[in-house]
């Protein structure tokens, strides 16, 4: 299928916090899956502090982040969700993908 549109050999860095198994677990997972339509996903472990200065320089074309909320409140999370231009309320992890 992608070689047909003209996109074939897609081969991506996918950038994780070492030693977190999740992250291990979750990169796995996408390698796999990404494997059976034929991207090539190469997992690169960096220390938690490497991998934040990797994320935020832009050093990287997959990684793995929370999101989480803290606001308890029912009324102030409905007006925090209907007025953020995104909805950044998740606790389960998001794949960022930079293009």
């Amino acid at each position: 299928m992608l070689a047909d549109a003209g996109a074939g050999n897609l081969s991506f860095k996918l950038l994780i916090n070492a030693g977190d198994s999740v992250n291990d677990q979750i990169s796995v997972l996408v390698k796999n899956d990404l494997a059976k339509i034929g991207i090539t996903i190469d997992i690169e472990k960096q220390e938690a502090g490497q991998e934040w200065d990797s994320t935020v320089a832009g050093n990287y074309d997959l990684s793995i982040e929370y999101w989480t909320n803290d606001i308890i409140d029912p009324d102030e999370k409905a007006t925090f969700a209907l007025t953020a231009r995104t909805t950044t309320s998740r606790s389960t992890p998001t794949i960022t993908i930079r293009t």
